[in-house]
Parts: structure tokens; sequence; C-alpha cells
């Protein structure tokens, strides 16, 4: 890999591990279903206008805007304003797991004893940090577990979508996972035109830091990285990301990095590398699923 691509590599584990900051900074002013709308719905508006749907990729998109982006991201969303970001970052780290279970299940792979082991690791992991007597709130642990949960049935659609480039993916999910997130806004939470006359001018920085840099600039470098590379040489950058996450964290937002908290996040991260080593030698030329950032 050429020192351009590993700069490029590490910007986008960067931009996606300060974008846990911002997240919590925009929940803490709105709740968390319409700033995750707001979200989308920008970056359909600024992406899809660039990519046309093909008629055969509509019933995926359409199954991946309700799974990966709904589910996945609103969920996730809904647990920053419940958890601590590196808290959140590291469970959100399931992902992986979840989506091997899936393969397994739905499209009868057959994992192995290492990859089993790596799954038994990453959930060990998370029963540690949801174990801390303090700090965390078993409601926020659930929802980014269904967070997780979610992205990885989405990516059994997003595997099926060849048709789009990794852009257009975000850009047409995005827009179409926009009207769900705003009725389920409207039904279960309130206070939104309060919210949002109030907002800081923090809060709308952090919108249009998770729409351009996290959303856009992140996964066109990462898709571009993905195209040049061999997946073993991809996968340290994925897992790079719940770390710089966790940095970001604790140097942002004050955040504690109990012994626990390190402990099960050792745990999870080792447990997610033996999963992802495990398919980078397996498939080599397979192109890597974009890490999911928040």
């Amino acid at each position: 890999m050429s020192l351009r691509d590993l700069f490029l590599g590490l910007t986008v584990v960067l931009l996606w591990g300060f974008n846990i900051v911002t997240a919590k900074w925009g929940v803490a002013e709105v709740p968390p279903l319409l700033f995750t709308a707001l979200r989308f719905a920008a970056v359909g508006l600024l992406v899809v206008p660039f990519f046309r749907l093909p008629r055969a990729a509509l019933r995926d998109i359409l199954l991946l805007s309700v799974t990966f982006g709904t589910g996945g991201f609103g969920l996730m969303f809904a647990s920053f304003a419940l958890v601590e970001g590196s808290t959140a970052a590291i469970v959100s780290q399931l992902v992986v797991p979840f989506s091997v279970l899936l393969g397994v299940f739905v499209l009868k792979e057959k994992p192995g004893p290492r990859r089993i082991f790596g799954i038994a690791l990453a959930l060990a992991g998370v029963l540690v940090i949801a174990g801390q007597p303090q700090g965390v709130d078993p409601l926020g642990i659930v929802l980014m577990v269904g967070s997780a949960a979610c992205s990885a049935t989405g990516n059994l659609f997003l595997k099926r979508l060849t048709q789009l480039p990794p852009l257009g993916v975000v850009g047409w999910m995005s827009l179409l996972a926009t009207p769900q997130l705003l009725v389920l806004s409207l039904l279960l939470e309130d206070g939104h035109v309060a919210a949002l006359q109030g907002a800081s001018e923090r809060m709308w920085w952090s919108l249009v830091y998770t729409v351009l840099a996290a959303s856009i600039v992140a996964h066109s470098l990462w898709a571009g990285l993905v195209r040049r590379h061999e997946l073993s040489r991809i996968v340290p950058f994925a897992l790079l990301a719940p770390v710089t996450s966790v940095v970001c964290a604790t140097i942002f937002l004050g955040e504690p990095l109990t012994p626990l908290k390190l402990i099960g996040g050792a745990i999870t991260l080792t447990g997610v590398a033996i999963i992802q080593v495990r398919q980078a030698k397996k498939a080599p030329e397979t192109a890597a699923e974009p890490a999911r950032a928040a």
C-alpha cells in the first residue's frame, strides 16, 4: 500500500472516530431519530442526483433502508442519548459477528471453529462492558445490540446491490430511510420544533460534519481503498475505527476509561479481529464491507 493510501485510510478512521463526538453533541440537543432523519435527508439530497437507481435495485435498496438505515442508524443514535460514546462504539462492533451468524442461518455458510471463537469473544466483551457497576444504561446497550443486528441483516441486501457504486448506495439508502425516521420520530419523540429552534451552533456544525465528513467524504475515500486493495489490507483500518472513537470520546467528551470498559473493549475487538482477519485470508479478492460509522 502506498503512503498516499495509508494516509487516506488513517484519514477515514479519524473522520469516523470523531463522528462519535459530533453524534453525541447532536443528540444532546435534538431528538435522536429526528437528528438521524436530518442527516439522512441531507446526504440523500446531496448524493442521489449523481446516481441513477436501476429498477432492479429498488427492492434491495428499500430493504436496506429499513434494516441498515432506519434500524441500524436509528437505534444507534437512540443509544447515543443513553450510553457513553465509547461504550456505543465498542458494542456496535457486534455487527461483524452478527453478520457471520446470519450467514450461517440464512446463507448456510460454515464459519469454522476460529470464527465461532471470535463470535464468542466479541459477545463476552460486550457482557463485560454491560456488567459495569455504574455509568451504563442497560436500555442503551440493548438498543446498540439491536442496531448491530439490524445492520448485519442489512448486509445481506448490501451484498446484492452490485448495480450501484458504494456512495450511490449510501445516498439512495439515506433518501429512502428519511421518511421512515421522520414518521418514527413523530410517533416516539416530542419537542421537535422547540429543539430545532433552540439548537446551538455546535449542533448544526455537528450535523454538517456527520453529513459531509463522516458520510460523504469518508465513504468515498473508503470505497476507493476497497477498489484498489485486497480485503486483508483494508481490515486493519476497519478495526482502528472503534479505537479512535474511544480515544475521541475520552478527549472531547471527557468520558472515563474504566478498567471494565478497557477489558471488555479489548475482548470484543479481539473477537472481531479474529473474524475479520479470517475473512480476509479466506477471500482476499472480495471487496470489504464498509465499516459502519456512527
